[in-house]
């Protein structure tokens, strides 16, 4: 295949066959944790709530795609390992706000740590110009993507 030529076609399924094989990298395997980790589901949580500094319940359900009554059972066993609080929002006391505890934050630090460390192996691979131009054009790809307002799901 000569780069150069790749059709927008191509250029797709490189991209989704891209995100396969990294899932890994992100994401460690469910069937290598050990008892009491998070599922991808409850990881995916933790960085978001990290990242966003909170979130309200119905933004967890929104984002999630779930039934609320679904989001809050996924909430309640996150409670219970000690990773999240619910609190009620002064403002209306009907919603809630999630955020990390002090146990949440270790976790979600600790799963970065593993994530860079496993980037850090395969990105050595590459010289500073290729990871450059990889930066960039991720940038880039980030760029257009928040520009047409496109969400395109599994990458």
């Amino acid at each position: 295949m000569n780069p150069a030529a790749l059709s927008v076609e191509e250029t797709i399924e490189a991209l989704m066959a891209l995100r396969q094989e990294t899932l890994g990298l992100f994401v460690e395997r469910r069937v290598q944790r050990p008892d009491g980790l998070p599922t991808r589901l409850q990881e995916h949580l933790l960085f978001t709530v990290r990242a966003r500094g909170g979130l309200q319940v119905s933004e967890v359900s929104a984002m999630l795609g779930t039934a609320p009554a679904t989001t809050s059972q996924l909430l309640t066993a996150m409670e219970q390992k000690g990773w999240l609080e619910r609190a009620m929002l002064p403002e209306d006391r009907r919603r809630h706000r999630v955020a990390l505890t002090p146990a949440g934050e270790r976790l979600v630090a600790q799963m970065e740590s593993r994530r860079r460390e496993r980037l850090t192996a395969v990105l050595t691979a590459l010289s500073g110009e290729e990871r450059a131009q990889l930066v960039g054009l991720a940038r880039r790809l980030s760029a257009l993507m928040l520009r047409q307002n496109t969400v395109v799901e599994g990458i």
